[in-house]
């Protein structure tokens, strides 16, 4: 019971209760290694004001917000899409479509954001980056290439 019990704790973000950054890079390493069999695509995002929203509402107000935030990105996924939380506001999510496909999701997922009224009240908005993976790449570079998508959105607005 025990063992269960701490695989569960080490693959899973006690937070937002989504899979860990260690369950995002496996299953990423196996989704390359399978591309021959299904395309995929790549797309990172992150809150854009959750500083903000610790420093001036507090901790408890921010962690309330991520966990809406995973929420709204596991309601926007179906099976085997999958999404992890990979550092303190970045997210990361696996979409086992073709590129068009991908975007028009994480367009869906964006709107919820931006109509959900609690994140509204705090100004909370992500940044997405999304890039299809190629058999070429390998983690490292479909990430880089992905979080410099991501990063460039952030400077559009």
């Amino acid at each position: 019971m025990y063992k269960k019990q701490i695989i569960n704790l080490s693959n899973i973000d006690h937070l937002t209760e989504i899979s860990n950054r260690t369950i995002f890079e496996m299953k990423l390493k196996d989704a390359i290694k399978n591309i021959n069999n299904q395309a995929f695509s790549l797309a990172l995002f992150d809150l854009d004001n959750l500083k903000e929203v610790n420093d001036n509402l507090g901790h408890a107000k921010g962690d309330y917000i991520l966990k809406l935030i995973a929420e709204l990105a596991k309601e926007s996924l179906n099976a085997p899409d999958f999404v992890s939380r990979v550092g303190g506001d970045e997210f990361a999510v696996i979409l086992y479509k073709p590129l068009d496909e991908a975007i028009q999701i994480m367009e869906a997922f964006q709107s919820k954001v931006c109509t959900n009224a609690d994140l509204q009240q705090v100004k909370s908005t992500v940044s997405i980056g999304i890039t299809e993976v190629n058999q070429s790449d390998n983690g490292t570079t479909v990430y880089k290439r992905t979080d410099e998508a991501m990063y460039k959105s952030k400077k559009c607005w």
